[in-house]
């Protein structure tokens, strides 16, 4: 939902900034921006997981999420939206790829793939019910929809409290993966 929130507001973050001349082209970036991050930065929060730790990592990306996401909401310049797009992408990046390495650690088997159900389930849900909460705050501002992702600062407490970092022995790694061999000194 990186960028779909938004896109109720388009039009309005159009003409509003219609005094750029590249105003058309940059509105339309918020949505594609975000995807653009999340490709870059993905990779580098692969590595971030296991280095920093998965717990430090989610909380710290589900505060830069809201963070990012609200600030477009708070800007009055194109220029620092599509910034705020761009954090919203890395706090994206981070938050699946912390998300995917959970599911990995804490199920195996028919249970991940119930959980992994789940989680497309829940997503599917989350779409409808922010795309179309996105609508109703755009007609009343085109600030509205990007505060819907300070959301994450609700789940946070919870993140905290329920989150558990797994212990992770480089050894089993290898011993199941032997080509990563040399990943793991």
């Amino acid at each position: 939902m990186s960028g779909a929130t938004i896109s109720a507001s388009l039009p309005l973050i159009e003409e509003t900034f219609s005094a750029n001349p590249n105003a058309v082209y940059l509105s339309k970036l918020t949505l594609t921006l975000p995807a653009l991050f999340i490709a870059v930065v993905s990779p580098v929060a692969g590595y971030l997981v296991d280095k920093i730790g998965r717990k430090k990592l989610m909380i710290a990306s589900m505060i830069l999420y809201g963070l990012g996401g609200s600030l477009g909401g708070l800007v009055d310049s194109l220029f620092w939206i599509l910034v705020s797009c761009g954090i919203l992408g890395v706090a994206v990046a981070i938050v699946m790829t912390v998300t995917s390495t959970l599911i990995a650690d804490y199920f195996e088997g028919e249970e991940r793939t119930e959980f992994l159900g789940l989680q497309a389930a829940a997503m599917a849900v989350g779409g409808i019910v922010f795309i179309s909460l996105g609508g109703v705050l755009a007609d009343i501002s085109w600030r509205g929809p990007f505060f819907i992702y300070a959301l994450s600062f609700l789940i946070i407490i919870p993140a905290i409290r329920y989150i558990k970092e797994p212990k992770i022995d480089s050894d089993s790694k290898t011993k199941k993966y032997p080509h990563l061999k040399n990943l793991f000194p």
